[in-house]
């Protein structure tokens, strides 16, 4: 480092000494350029001798840029290292299910396809007017007979009927006959037995058919008289029209005692006449019917039989506020439907009893024995002017025509009536399933099916209560109309037979409460709507063919 500085030095003094003259051009020279040149030499040989400045280093030509090497390939990205396993957390709560659809019970609603027995409520079908039974009252009768009386009826027991025109009353007495029990007995055991009643049960079927077998329960069946006993008053005031002169002929000759004339009356019939055949009006009530002459006489189902005599009195068939009442109770709930259904079909089934082959036959042969008395009245009465057979052929051709027209102006008025209010009932519950299935499928559905289920528990809370009462109701009635009447007094029967009219009519209406509310159940949930529109299109193609059937009906003529 010192022979550096040294040098250094030596340098810039030089360069202070050192003056070129401009004329001369010669260096002016001082005299410390000596001293300055000794002291250099010694210093030189002081220090170590310098290192030559080194030469400028040649540069080397450049190289030809190289030819640029190929992009290297990427080096392939390692593989991520496997993510470090996540701290577990707790698992949150699933999330609530949604709540399932809710579940309608699916109620059956009952549907009767048989006929109901109308004498069990609606028609009084004992046999008043026949024999004592010997059986308990079976039936019940809701309505006491003067609901159903004309002045034709018979009054009950005393088999005795009533003719009257102006002031004239004429009371008429019947003879006895047998009962039901009683008919194929005895004297009569070998009498062809012929027995009526509807085919089946079916409502769609009003087919009447004959067997030759007493039935088992004889109570629930009549002994018939074709032609009706209270047919005599009908004729005596139709005569009484047509010729005034014959109403007193009825008044002074018609009961008359003629016990010595009559063993030689010059008409007569087969049969023998009873021990009581002593007049005229005697010898009618014989020709139609008696214990003396019971060949005629057939065993007719009760109900058959009791529409059978209010037609020919052409009486109202049922009391129509009670058809309307089942009418109507029916449409909600309260009564089957068949209980109006049956009142239908039956008057269909008196027309097929009377146009029955054996009845027919014997109705000719009935009318034939009234006929034959007929003309004993001139005889009889000593007035051989007296002409009672054409007016009685007269009355009988009117009398059927008539009768025909009113059974079927009587079942078309009430098919009417039941069809109007099942039309309304229709459409009353097809409104209500509208609104149910909505409610049922809404998003509401949950609280309506706890809704429909809390008045569900109501209303079966009120149905035990009624099934309680119908059970009292029903062992009331049935303790009364099993009760032997025998030895009875007419006062006391009469009494009786009330008793078991309102012990019925209370158990009806103790059933038709539970009926309703019954109803009142189905008519929460559609499904039960659904089968209730169902039953109500069966009733309505039942009315239909009830009056298509009507159109035809025709009675066969004497």
């Amino acid at each position: 480092m010192l022979p550096k500085l040294l040098l250094f030095f030596t340098f810039v003094i030089s360069l202070v000494y050192a003056a070129v003259i401009p004329e001369t051009n010669e260096v002016i020279r001082d005299g410390t350029k000596d001293y300055d040149e000794t002291a250099i030499n010694q210093l030189q040989q002081r220090a170590p001798p310098a290192k030559p400045a080194p030469k400028p280093a040649v540069k080397p030509a450049p190289k030809p840029a190289p030819k640029p090497a190929p992009a290297p390939k990427p080096a392939p990205k390692p593989a991520p290292k496997p993510a470090p396993a996540p701290v577990p957390k707790p698992a949150p709560a699933p999330a609530p299910k949604p709540a399932p659809a809710p579940v309608f019970p699916k109620l059956k609603v009952p549907y009767l396809e048989d006929a109901i027995d109308l004498c069990d409520y609606y028609l009084d079908c004992i046999d008043w007017d026949a024999g004592e039974p010997d059986e308990p009252l079976r039936r019940s009768i809701l309505r006491s007979i003067p609901d159903y009386e004309t002045k034709h009826s018979l009054n009950k027991r005393s088999r005795k009927v009533q003719a009257t025109w102006g002031t004239t009353k004429l009371t008429l007495e019947a003879l006895p006959y047998p009962e039901s029990g009683q008919l194929y007995k005895g004297a009569r055991a070998k009498n062809p037995i012929n027995v009526f009643d509807f085919k089946n049960d079916l409502l769609g079927s009003a087919s009447v058919q004959e067997t030759k077998t007493v039935p088992k329960v004889t109570s629930e069946y009549a002994t018939e008289h074709i032609i009706e006993l209270q047919t005599v008053p009908m004729f005596m005031e139709y005569c009484q029209k047509q010729d005034s002169k014959l109403g007193t002929f009825f008044e002074k000759e018609w009961a008359t005692d003629r016990k010595t004339d009559i063993a030689k009356r010059p008409s007569r019939p087969t049969y023998k006449l009873g021990p009581k055949t002593n007049s005229l009006e005697k010898l009618i009530f014989e020709a139609m019917g008696s214990t003396a002459n019971a060949l005629d006489f057939v065993l007719c189902k009760d109900s058959i039989n009791t529409y059978k005599k209010r037609l020919w009195s052409q009486e109202q068939l049922m009391d129509p506020s009670l058809f309307n009442e089942a009418v109507n109770y029916a449409m909600n709930g309260g009564v089957p439907s068949s209980d109006f259904l049956s009142a239908l079909r039956l008057t269909i089934g008196v027309y097929n009893y009377l146009n029955e082959r054996t009845v027919t036959t014997k109705l000719k042969s009935i009318n034939a024995n009234i006929k034959l008395e007929l003309q004993n009245a001139g005889p009889l009465s000593k007035q051989p002017s007296i002409d009672l057979l054409k007016p009685w052929d007269a009355f009988i051709a009117q009398h059927f025509t008539t009768m025909e027209k009113f059974g079927k102006d009587w079942l078309r008025e009430r098919a009417d009536f039941a069809k109007r209010q099942t039309k309304a009932a229709s459409e009353k519950y097809r409104k209500l399933l509208r609104d149910l299935k909505q409610k049922e499928t809404g998003k509401n559905a949950a609280q309506h099916a706890k809704d429909q289920e809390a008045a569900k528990k109501k209303f079966e809370a009120e149905v035990t209560k009624q099934k309680a009462d119908v059970a009292a109701k029903d062992k009331a009635w049935a303790g009364l109309k099993t009760k032997p009447t025998k030895g009875m007094t007419d006062a006391q029967k009469k009494a009786h037979r009330a008793q078991v009219a309102k012990a019925k009519k209370d158990l009806k209406v103790a059933e038709r409460d539970q009926g309703v509310a019954e109803r009142k159940i189905h008519e929460l949930y559609a499904s039960s709507v659904e089968q209730i529109l169902e039953n109500l299109r069966k009733d309505e193609s039942r009315i239909a063919n009830y009056e298509q059937l009507a159109l035809g009906l025709k009675l066969a003529r004497p």
